[in-house]
């Protein structure tokens, strides 16, 4: 991902190809298969979708891209439909929905056409040069074609000068429907062109002629990169839904969205779409950030190769430093620089067993403790060592490490477990944004360490021990967590109301660990049914689009857009903040959270009392649930 801005939608296009880093699912992007991308904000939709366009992914230096790029079955096209998109949709009253349609339609053909006319000079000048004159006369028959067909002219124009052509003339378009709305007459006829027939009927008729250039490109398959489709309405959809529905021929839409923002399945043709028969849903958070299988390590490979890059970049942009090569590669190393993770990293398990029951017994329930007597109450073999070091000793020496140094945790001490790398990994979710902003911190504090050991790396190196303190790190992973639910009040609408149901979940998680005894499963998800009142789903709707909540979902239970009921878990980013584990564990019901929050008469806001029992507690709940 780019370093220079955290968005990819404000990096330059060099910028984004020199340090994307792709995943599989990017690459199962590059099918003839309707999809929806679905992704909470900052998990790199506008990156991915951008890359996968033919223009920028000509140039990325890998090669899966070059086999793409060279074999032509795929050809990729980024369409942003954002708010200023939409923006100009909304701001007009329309005499019927009807007219509505037809100028999304128009709008949405128009945007799309714009970007195909630059992938088709960047598609032209790969098969035959920059300035050959095959090149200059193709283009010149296709403008021509284009302005022929859709404007009624012939355009002396170049290919690059097309899209600015076309952004005019929808100006003047656009002025005229504007006039006429303030004069209050039909505006029919100002919509009545060849961009305003069916979505991607202009597009059809581009590629039919395209195919014609070459024989590599008889067969293509047209790929529409539609970013940022959460801005549009569920009439703007149910258009995009009936083309997926009754258009599979070498055009392929693939929409990238927030979670639950495919805001319906309805068709204009009175058949909905059908998830995977239709179009798939392609899951762009990283649910294998916690799934104990091959690919879960996928995240943490993609984040160390992105750290190698954060670093590289900072010291080049940042302080004024010369590394010796060395240096350089111990510190872009990011396990020299954090080490292992005391959670993932179980404490040494004492030789003698009953020293071990001692030390956990203080902190787990009675059936837990029974159940660990009962592993060492025989002669302990080493076969038996291994089932209460995989059992027990392994799943449940994080959390008492954790509760200590909780309870340690007064006057000038510092706490030091949230440290490790996969620890600091796992506690930015697998957000690309949220990746690039901690690394950005722990390049900051990693060259401190540097500049006051006069660049002496190597006694970390030999001593086994991180370059950052284990206390430094969870300074820093606490600092980030304080800036990461800060952002919860930059939500529109809801953000004061999902900063306290977040408060009241971290609350009830950080009262199981540190207020109860614990057993082998640390409770850190809830879940929901269909029971839930709209007005609490909505809030977890919005948490999950901007990632402060995730749903526990895998490969082989994905969450769907129209369903509530399941088990849901709020953001890793948060745990510092509120002291509990980063684990999902076990769920619990959030209505019996909500009461527990009740009964124990805890207020989350004192100058919003009123707003947050009425959002929060059993207030407003079905009668069933309270």
């Amino acid at each position: 991902m780019a370093f220079a801005q955290d968005n990819a939608r404000y990096e330059k296009k060099l910028s984004i190809i020199e340090n994307f880093i792709a995943t599989d699912n990017f690459w199962q992007l590059f099918t003839s298969k309707h999809q929806v991308l679905c992704g909470s904000r900052g998990s790199g939709k506008t990156a991915l979708t951008k890359m996968a366009s033919f223009s920028f992914l000509k140039y990325y230096d890998h090669p899966k891209a070059r086999e793409i790029i060279e074999k032509f079955d795929h050809i990729g096209v980024f369409v942003n439909t954002d708010i200023r998109f939409t923006g100009s949709l909304k701001n007009k009253i329309w005499p019927d929905e009807a007219t509505e349609e037809r100028y999304f339609i128009w709008k949405f053909n128009i945007n799309c056409f714009k970007a195909f006319a630059v992938v088709v000079d960047s598609l032209l000048q790969h098969l035959f040069g920059k300035e050959t004159r095959e090149k200059f006369l193709l283009e010149k028959k296709f403008v021509q074609s284009v302005g022929d067909l859709f404007f009624g002219k012939k355009l002396n124009l170049r290919l690059v000068e097309l899209p600015d052509y076309i952004s005019n003339y929808e100006s003047i378009v656009r002025s005229k429907l504007n006039k006429n709305f303030l004069d209050k007459d039909s505006d029919k006829e100002f919509i009545a062109d060849f961009f305003s027939t069916e979505i991607f009927e202009p597009i059809q008729f581009a590629i039919r002629m395209i195919s014609n250039f070459s024989e590599k490109l008889s067969n293509s398959d047209w790929l529409f990169f539609i970013d940022e489709a959460e801005f549009l309405t569920e009439t703007h959809l149910r258009i995009i839904n009936s083309y997926m529905r009754t258009s599979p021929d070498r055009v392929f839409i693939k929409m990238a969205t927030l979670p639950y923002y495919h805001k319906t399945l309805e068709t204009n043709i009175g058949v909905p779409l059908q998830p995977d028969d239709d179009f798939e849903y392609v899951y762009l958070d990283a649910a294998s950030i916690y799934e104990l299988n091959f690919k879960s390590r996928q995240i943490y490979t993609f984040a160390r190769e992105l750290f190698r890059k954060r670093i590289e970049y900072y010291l080049k942009r940042g302080p004024s430093l010369t590394l010796s090569p060395e240096n350089m590669e111990i510190m872009s190393d990011l396990d020299l620089v954090l080490r292992i993770s005391p959670f993932e990293d179980p404490k040494c398990l004492p030789e003698n067993i009953e020293d071990a029951l001692r030390w956990i017994q203080p902190y787990v329930n009675e059936v837990t403790f029974q159940r660990a007597s009962k592993l060492s109450n025989k002669k302990v073999t080493k076969e038996r060592r291994k089932k209460f070091g995989s059992e027990m000793w392994r799943k449940i020496t994080g959390m008492i490490l954790l509760i200590e140094d909780v309870r340690s945790n007064s006057g000038n001490s510092q706490m030091s477990c949230y440290s490790g790398t996969e620890t600091f990994i796992r506690c930015t979710d697998g957000i690309p944004r949220l990746i690039i902003n901690l690394f950005q911190e722990v390049s900051r504090e990693a060259v401190k360490v540097y500049n006051r050991n006069d660049g002496n790396l190597n006694k970390f190196v030999n001593k086994n021990k991180p370059i950052l303190s284990q206390r430094a790190q969870t300074r820093v992973l606490m600092s980030f967590a304080e800036k990461r639910f800060s952002k919860v009040y930059q939500i529109p609408r809801v953000g004061l109301e999902l900063k306290g149901l977040c408060e009241t979940i971290g609350d009830y998680f950080f009262n199981k660990l540190h207020k109860e005894k614990i057993s082998t499963d640390i409770v850190g998800s809830f879940t929901v049914d269909e029971k839930i009142n709209e007005r609490l789903w909505s809030l977890i709707k919005e948490g999950i689009a901007f990632g402060f909540i995730f749903p526990n979902v895998t490969d082989r239970q994905p969450y769907r857009s129209d369903q509530k009921r399941g088990s849901y878990r709020m953001a890793y980013a948060l745990s510092p903040k509120f002291n509990i584990f980063p684990r999902r564990g076990v769920s619990r019901s959030l209505i019996g959270i909500l009461r527990a929050r009740k009964r124990d008469s805890v207020i989350i806001s004192s100058s919003n009392t009123n707003m947050v029992q009425g959002s929060f507690d059993l207030d407003g709940l079905p009668k069933e649930q309270a």
